[in-house]
């Protein structure tokens, strides 16, 4: 979508945001000049600039629509109870989560804050329901973001004032809160967009400082003994388990963090940034496509130019250098780099469209070199 079309959300009522997203959508389904096969799909991963629930998803909708992947946004500017780790408290069951100045600390009782923050997680699923509710075509896929079970023991805080991570049968419990909750959350997801495949995606951007025990206790004076592989891998299966037996996928975001792989493989996808890659970085790469896993790759600067040309040879370029096929780049997802949250909303809406267009000539580069 070019700056004027963005522009113009900010004068159009919600029916006429709903006809432009279904134009947008037709419009992505003709410009398609390639086999299915070679298709690169773009989406985004959470965050999102200024306060206005409707608009965002609106302009989500129309840049992400079928055949990418939409997502419900967080609107970090809304307040502490509009973020992503607000909306995983939110989904808590059996668990509340005071929010005090130095962050949100866990109890067994009754919290204001938790309740605000389901009220607003509650209040975005509904906008969602609406704005799908106005289209011709219901998604058939659609993302929502938690953080993830370890990043959550790191930033969630105990009566006592200690991190969460601190306390074995602590981390245990949040981890099975979430889960427990979850189901309900998917629900609500599902009639939201009914018959859209969900794609769970969990943050985990504390992973490599809690695997290295280099995070900071309370006090700041020392810090937290690193968790042990096996209580990572089962986190990670856990999780993973239970999220497909509510028929939805799971995904892990890891962002710029080099992890080991053997810990991304429960899931159906892996995002993370290939900034700076070399080819032998490449071949890690190769390893988790050759196993079968979906790669997202943060590609789009929103705070640099890049043309679409440069974007797609930073990526098909080493691709092929480290042996993999052309065909397989139907298993990559493309997303923003960094964070949204600081573009002004037409800014970000253009991202999302530089997104959709470099998709499309990765596409059709991997198509025209078979």
């Amino acid at each position: 979508m070019n700056r004027r079309v963005a522009d113009s959300y900010k004068i159009l009522d919600e029916n006429e945001r709903a006809l432009l997203a279904d134009l947008r959508a037709q419009a992505l389904e003709h410009d398609i000049n390639f086999e299915p096969k070679f298709f690169v799909q773009a989406t985004a991963l959470g965050r999102w600039p200024g306060e206005d629930a409707v608009d965002t998803v609106t302009r989500v909708r129309g840049e992400l629509g079928d055949p990418h992947l939409s997502y419900l946004p967080e609107l970090p500017q809304r307040g502490f109870q509009a973020t992503t780790l607000a909306r995983t408290i939110a989904t808590f069951e059996g668990l509340e989560a005071d929010g005090k100045s130095a962050g949100w600390r866990i109890n067994s009782g009754f919290s204001q804050e938790s309740q605000w923050a389901r009220h607003t997680f509650a209040s975005d699923i509904n906008v969602l329901a609406d704005v799908i509710g106005k289209e011709s075509a219901k998604p058939r896929e659609l993302k929502i973001q938690f953080v993830g079970p370890l990043s959550l023991s790191a930033q969630l805080y105990l009566t006592n004032g200690e991190r969460v991570l601190s306390d074995v049968g602590a981390r245990r419990d949040v981890r099975d809160s979430l889960i427990a909750g979850l189901e309900d959350q998917l629900k609500s997801l599902r009639e939201a967009a009914p018959g859209a495949k969900l794609i769970v995606q969990f943050d985990e951007l504390d992973m490599v400082s809690i695997l290295e025990g280099t995070i900071a206790t309370s006090s700041g004076y020392r810090t937290l003994r690193a968790l042990r592989p096996h209580e990572v891998h089962e986190n990670f299966d856990v999780l993973t388990q239970a999220v497909r037996q509510q028929n939805a996928q799971p995904v892990i975001n890891v962002g710029p963090q080099v992890v080991p792989v053997s810990f991304l493989q429960p899931f159906e996808a892996v995002a993370q940034s290939v900034q700076g890659y070399k080819d032998s970085d490449w071949e890690k790469i190769a390893a988790l496509v050759e196993a079968g896993q979906r790669l997202w790759l943060a590609t789009v600067n929103p705070h640099a130019k890049q043309s679409v040309r440069t974007l797609v040879d930073s990526i098909f370029g080493p691709w092929r250098r480290v042996g993999l096929p052309a065909a397989q780049l139907s298993q990559i997802s493309l997303t923003e780099s960094a964070s949204l949250e600081h573009c002004s909303p037409a800014h970000a809406t253009a991202v999302l469209a530089h997104l959709t267009e470099t998709a499309t000539a990765l596409s059709e580069t991997a198509q025209n070199s078979e």
